[in-house]
């Protein structure tokens, strides 16, 4: 009878040491954002901020050449959703103002988290490698734009007026991350995104 105990303690202790080594070898999935599901519905800033009743955009202004601001990209991370309303709202705006969109997308794995440099800890991407390709195709409108060329999701507000605001709709999206990219110039923009 002692043999038995005795024989039921080490496979007792062998089994709990088995599932502590478990435990400690085990390496958790590495979460880079909302589930995939959370992303129906929605909704947030793209470009500038509103916290409160406090509304911050972004200006786009005339470079020393007398051109349009370098084009800033605005990425985020779309998931499952098929459907996208960007909705751009001008803060404010000179008789000279022009805004021009380029919409991208992609699938490839950290789009929305990609790093600024070489990180040896989690094997992220740089932006430079993320591969972005235009949807020009899934534009269900095309803001003030008068000519759409083709393969190209480039749009142009020419002239947009302080107060003023235009939604860029997109249907039938099958992308991991949205590339909203904006330049401009005498312009103050703000952009929220509905996923749906």
């Amino acid at each position: 009878m002692k043999q038995v105990i005795i024989i039921i303690a080490i496979i007792a202790v062998i089994v709990c040491i088995g599932v502590a080594i478990g435990y400690l070898i085990h390496q958790p999935a590495v979460n880079l954002g909302l589930e995939t599901s959370s992303f129906i519905n929605y909704g947030g800033d793209l470009v500038g901020t509103k916290v409160g009743t406090t509304t911050t955009g972004v200006n786009f202004r005339v470079t020393a050449s007398g051109g349009q601001s370098a084009t800033s990209s605005y990425i985020t991370k779309i998931g499952s959703a098929n459907k996208a309303v960007i909705t751009n709202q001008i803060m404010k705006a000179s008789s000279t103002a022009n805004l021009h969109f380029s919409l991208l997308g992609s699938n490839d794995f950290g789009c929305a988290t990609s790093s600024a440099s070489t990180d040896t800890t989690v094997d992220m991407p740089l932006p430079s490698e993320i591969a972005w390709f235009d949807i020009g195709d899934h534009l269900l409108n095309k803001v003030h734009s008068t000519s759409l060329p083709v393969g190209t999701s480039t749009l142009q507000w020419v002239n947009p007026k302080a107060g003023t605001g235009q939604p860029i709709i997109l249907d039938s999206l099958s992308y991991e991350c949205l590339n909203f990219q904006v330049s401009g110039s005498s312009t103050v923009l703000r952009s929220q995104i509905r996923l749906k």
